[in-house]
């Protein structure tokens, strides 16, 4: 990031576990001076974070105070998308629903409105799909247990597809959040 600039980063939860703890550390890295992240919630994306335990830490300095859907279309929020307000949309971590409805153009919920919108108004996009490669996967459960779950193919192929799409890109784990923003910056 250039001396001078202040980062302005929209940080879209939505409805999935996996990865979500991870990608809190790593927002809460990125969120640092020069840095303002706005979190943004999808309706089942709150009930996910809260069902965690991790509700408290959008509650911290690190983050503006959070935004929580209550409809597709929330105009100020998409206003401030529109007049280039943010400089980055993350959705971290992307459910297979959200996922689908990207790849198809579906912007009935805000977290893809948000995408559609922001794709349409030259914000970069970066998206980290929970359900990204076939086989099984071992993640992380609320109340500290651990759960074994399968990726359907049409998930996955859905998070292949996404990463053909113009102006979004996709990243395989959290770890990538950090690096993948500031590559964001370094390109607008």
């Amino acid at each position: 990031m250039s001396s001078g600039t202040h980062r302005r980063i929209l940080w879209a939860i939505t409805g999935a576990g996996h990865h979500l703890e991870a990608t809190f550390d790593a927002m809460e890295d990125v969120s640092v001076e020069g840095t303002t992240v706005r979190p943004v919630l999808s309706v089942e994306g709150a009930r996910v974070v809260r069902m965690y335990g991790l509700i408290d830490r959008l509650d911290e300095d690190a983050f503006s105070a959070p935004v929580i859907e209550k409809g597709s279309n929330q105009a100020k929020l998409l206003s401030d998308v529109y007049r280039g307000v943010y400089t980055t949309l993350l959705v971290a971590p992307a459910s297979a629903n959200t996922v689908a409805k990207v790849v198809r153009g579906i912007a009935d919920a805000l977290v893809p409105n948000l995408v559609a919108q922001a794709i349409k108004c030259g914000v970069a996009v970066t998206m980290l799909p929970t359900d990204i490669e076939e086989g099984e996967i071992v993640t992380a459960l609320p109340g500290g247990r651990t759960g074994t779950l399968t990726m359907r193919p049409v998930d996955v192929a859905n998070a292949r597809r996404l990463s053909t799409m113009v102006g979004i890109s996709v990243l395989t784990g959290p770890e990538q959040i950090t690096g993948a923003l500031d590559g964001n910056e370094r390109s607008m």
